[in-house]
């Protein structure tokens, strides 16, 4: 087996490796010996050490706490616009206030109270977008209503500083979650509202197609039938007692012709005749028809005749004539109104005809005319519940960010400074024993026989006691 010794008395040994300086083996031996540059190494560290301890800036924390609450009215009453939890409320809104446009806006207002620069103004946006905390923690309240505990934590060297952007970063969120709640409820309002007009133009032109059809088709429609049945069969009892007059009045006609002037039956005479021709006439034609104004005539011209014979006779004449006459009269009149009732009859068949045609769009057109109406209630009543929901927002009523901590300048740092202190004397001794064990290293010695034939590889004869 080979061996080789180190230059500091370490052993080498190719198989166990190298082992620990024998000096270091007794460390009370090694502070003895270079406590003197141990002392030297730890007065000339300590001084910088402390120096550096106070010069390393302290830091102050600043807390602001807020509360998202449920909405003080029940949702059976007045329903939220909103369906976010009260967590994706704040995320939504924190998603806002933290944008660089935001965080720019809450730095400048900062700097402008101190008098910053731009440079300054970066800073702020840094820290508030690297250092400042925010913890959500949920809080289950009664009837499943949720809130949200919130609480911003910021650090930094200047208190004042600290608690001014904590309390402007909490009176952001705050604001941010109003005009948040208010476009909500507003875009809801508005969409309501597009929805309801649409549904009541929609109505309003099935309503005006309905009434065109109903107008097109009068008479005609499943829900007339009835009257227009119960009308047929008036018009068929009109028109039967009607006919039966007319037949009476005929026969009293023919009576009536049938006597001469002395009461004996005779043949009816040339004015009779024109004068049945002239009724029959009037019945087809009106007053102004040529052959009307022919029989006109010849009736004159025989009355004419008449008029020279005798007075008693004339008169008696006269008066049958006008008899006739009137029964003419009665007889085209109620002739005009079979013809009127025949025409109206016709018409309300056309009409009962048509009905079985046009059902199925009718019907059509009444249960579209129902889902609209159903539609458009289902509208009105949801725009009622927004306009409620929205007056219930702009109130305050609903649920709310409210800050139920602000933040207050610290008084104490987070690490007091003599903790630096302390930790800079530590260090500096830590410096100073090192310092010492490097001494030792670089000046080795031998401490015991051991040692010396370790190094020599000689035997010890004899060895003196140490002299202190």
């Amino acid at each position: 087996m080979s061996e080789s010794m180190s230059p500091y008395g370490l052993e080498n040994d190719e198989e166990k490796g190298p082992s620990i300086p024998a000096q270091l083996r007794d460390p009370v031996g090694v502070l003895r010996r270079g406590y003197r540059w141990g002392l030297i190494a730890l007065v000339a560290l300590v001084v910088p050490a402390v120096l550096a301890a106070n010069l390393v800036p302290l830091q102050f924390e600043s807390s602001a706490a807020l509360m998202l609450t449920a909405k003080a009215i029940p949702d059976q009453f007045v329903p939220s616009v909103i369906v976010q939890t009260p967590a994706q409320q704040f995320k939504e809104i924190r998603s806002r206030v933290f944008t660089r446009k935001g965080l720019k806006k809450i730095a400048e207002a900062e700097a402008r109270q101190s008098g910053g620069d731009e440079q300054e103004i970066a800073t702020i946006v840094a820290a508030l977008r690297n250092d400042l905390l925010i913890e959500e923690s949920a809080i289950r309240g009664a009837a499943d209503s949720e809130s949200l505990a919130i609480r911003l934590v910021l650090q930094g060297e200047q208190p004042e500083r600290v608690a001014s952007l904590v309390n402007r970063v909490s009176s952001a969120l705050i604001d941010e979650y109003l005009a948040y709640r208010g476009d909500q409820s507003q875009v809801t309002l508005d969409f309501m509202r597009k929805e309801f007009e649409r549904s009541d133009e929609s109505l309003r032109e099935h309503q005006r197609k309905l009434a065109l059809f109903r107008e097109q088709y009068r008479g005609s429609l499943p829900e007339e039938q009835t009257a227009t049945i119960g009308r047929l069969e008036r018009l068929e009892t009109q028109r039967s007692s009607i006919a039966l007059e007319v037949n009476d009045l005929r026969e009293q006609v023919r009576e009536s012709g049938s006597f001469s002037s002395d009461g004996l039956s005779k043949e009816p005479s040339m004015r009779e005749q024109l004068e049945a021709e002239l009724a029959r006439l009037l019945v087809l034609y009106t007053d102004d028809h040529p052959q009307v104004q022919s029989v006109r005539r010849r009736i004159a011209s025989l009355e004419e005749e008449d008029a020279s014979q005798d007075p008693m006779l004339l008169a008696k004449r006269e008066s049958i004539s006008q008899r006739r006459a009137r029964l003419d009269r009665e007889i085209a009149s109620r002739v005009a109104r079979l013809n009127d009732i025949d025409s109206e009859v016709k018409q309300l068949e056309s009409k009962l005809g048509q009905t079985s045609d046009i059902t199925d769009d009718f019907r059509a057109l009444e249960r579209e005319e129902v889902i609209l109406q159903e539609a458009y209630g289902q509208n009105l009543r949801k725009l009622k519940s927004v306009e409620l929901s929205r007056s219930m927002e702009t109130s305050q009523k609903g649920a709310q960010l409210v800050r139920v901590e602000s933040a207050v300048p610290a008084s104490d740092p987070i690490i007091p400074r003599f903790v630096f202190i302390a930790a800079a004397i530590v260090v500096a001794i830590a410096l100073s024993a090192v310092f010492v064990v490097l001494h030792e290293l670089v000046h080795p010695v031998v401490i015991d026989s051991q040692h010396l034939e370790d190094l020599t590889s000689a035997p010890m004869l004899g060895s003196l006691p140490p002299i202190y």
